[in-house]
């Protein structure tokens, strides 16, 4: 990387909040804007861990939107 002159940086909370109380904030305001369906309608699908196929078959389908959880 340094023959390149390349860099690797990683966003981290404090790029973006200037302290703990400015995350709370935004994290009131995130959770107030999920309870009111500002968010949209989240639904992920849980499959059971031996039914990987199957859920496998509905990504490649269409079948499932949003995430896909495992319950193991």
């Amino acid at each position: 990387l340094n023959d390149n002159n390349i860099q690797l940086i990683r966003p981290d909370l404090g790029s973006y909040f200037n302290g703990p109380s400015s995350i709370q904030n935004a994290a009131t305001e995130m959770f107030e804007a999920f309870e009111k369906g500002i968010l949209g309608k989240i639904n992920p699908s849980v499959y059971s861990l031996k039914d990987a196929a199957k859920a496998h078959q509905d990504l490649e389908s269409g079948h499932t939107t949003g995430s896909v959880i495992f319950h193991i």
